[in-house]
């Protein structure tokens, strides 16, 4: 959707991203328990952009969980991260077809927080506002040290030589899209471990007295779900988006502390490009351009 379109639905309660973003050329409709490509069971939402979803699903072919990420229709440029332990692996590519168009999706390693929610979650702590129950604040950064903020450095410096090694530039290198890897094996876990927040199945009751149920036509929804509601207090058609669902990372259980290392992942491609293509102008204003791109005159 763009700055000048007409809003079409209601501002959902939940905490997601809004309707109006599954247009034509837009985000693709997702549901719980989805099956794309004919192999990829969605049964949690981790996250959100404004060209992209990403969710946690099981692969039913080998049972092991994944993080695919369903691009809108526009965004039609994918380039493979290197095969590097510090970016994310690509461990599969499919074309989803929607009614807003055609989604080239990418199945990517799950990951944990992000360096800025480590960040956030210190700062929290520090000033005394984290709220985030036992469970969570075991694995807070209660110290955020120099020596911390280095190895996330010399994490991401290696990462990025990976990539120019290759002739290839990430072009968005920021908190938001630097993660921590799971220190756990989320594919010996069950279901229920795994989603310890958020939208979940217990949320959505069949439409019917099978235990199958049909995503977009559900009779009750949890907290975490938003039922789509038009302005024009039309019904909503069948091609357009049902409910949307509040994004719930997972956790990487990471204690920061001298005696356990931590594997820090450089992610999220979409504004990649080889060397040759750098010409090409970024599509947003980022906070962490470096002032050459930003003032008018060469930087030295």
């Amino acid at each position: 959707m763009t700055g000048s379109s007409p809003r079409i639905y209601k501002r959902p309660l939940a905490h997601t991203e809004h309707p109006d973003e599954y247009c034509i050329g837009g985000l693709a409709p997702v549901y719980l328990g989805d099956v794309l490509a004919g192999r990829y069971k969605i049964f949690r939402k981790l996250g959100h952009g404004s060209q992209s979803t990403v969710w946690l699903a099981r692969d039913l072919r080998c049972s092991k969980c994944v993080a695919v990420k369903v691009p809108t229709a526009v965004d039609c440029h994918v380039l493979e991260p290197s095969h590097h332990p510090n970016t994310s692996s690509l461990l599969d590519r499919f074309v989803l077809e929607s009614p807003n168009g055609k989604h080239e999706c990418i199945v990517l390693e799950p990951l944990g927080r992000t360096l800025r929610a480590v960040i956030d979650q210190s700062l929290e702590i520090k000033f005394g506002s984290d709220d985030s129950g036992e469970y969570y604040a075991r694995y807070n950064p209660h110290h955020w040290t120099i020596a911390l903020a280095r190895d996330f450095c010399r994490q991401v410096i290696i990462a990025l030589d990976s990539l120019h090694s290759q002739g290839t530039a990430h072009r968005d290198v920021q908190p938001g899209n630097i993660a921590m890897a799971l220190s756990y094996d989320i594919d010996s876990r069950s279901m229920d471990e795994i989603q310890q927040e958020g939208a979940w199945y217990s949320d959505l009751v069949p439409s019917d007295e099978t235990d199958d149920w049909d995503a977009k036509n559900l009779k009750a929804l949890g907290e975490d779900i938003a039922w789509v509601q038009r302005l024009d207090e039309k019904p909503l058609d069948p091609t357009e988006i049902q409910y949307t669902v509040r994004a719930s990372p997972l956790h990487d259980e990471i204690v920061f502390d001298d005696s356990q290392p931590f594997r820090a992942v450089l992610f999220d491609f979409g504004f990649s490009r080889r060397f040759e293509d750098c010409d090409h102008p970024l599509t947003q204003v980022d906070n962490y351009r470096p002032p050459e791109a930003i003032l008018p005159t060469t930087v030295t």
